[in-house]
């Protein structure tokens, strides 16, 4: 199962009252193990999330097809360690050329 390493700031919109919110979740159901399928779009390539700064383990589950996000803790959990990643940033133009290989 894919896992994809992500930014906090790269997924939220941050005009939302929580960290769960801006991601577009607005219910408080979890799922430790992997969803079937997508509640919305009945889709079954759902894969995680490790949110960098926020924990070492995978924090959310994410639908490939139409990219809903499902908690893999509790809202209250999630929220915490959302918060501890806030802070963090990347800059798209730091990634280019990273798997060109080492220079000689």
């Amino acid at each position: 199962m894919p896992q994809r390493f992500v930014v906090l700031q790269d997924l939220i919109n941050t005009d939302k009252d929580s960290l769960i919110e801006g991601l577009g979740i607005y219910g408080t159901k979890y799922y430790t193990k992997k969803p079937k399928e997508c509640h919305i779009c009945g889709g079954g390539d759902i894969n995680k999330i490790e949110v960098l700064g926020a924990s070492s383990k995978p924090l959310l589950w994410t639908c490939d097809e139409c990219g809903e996000f499902y908690l893999m803790k509790s809202h209250i959990y999630t929220e915490v360690l959302l918060n501890k990643a806030k802070c963090l940033y990347t800059n798209p133009m730091d990634w280019i050329g990273l798997n060109k290989g080492p220079k000689n």
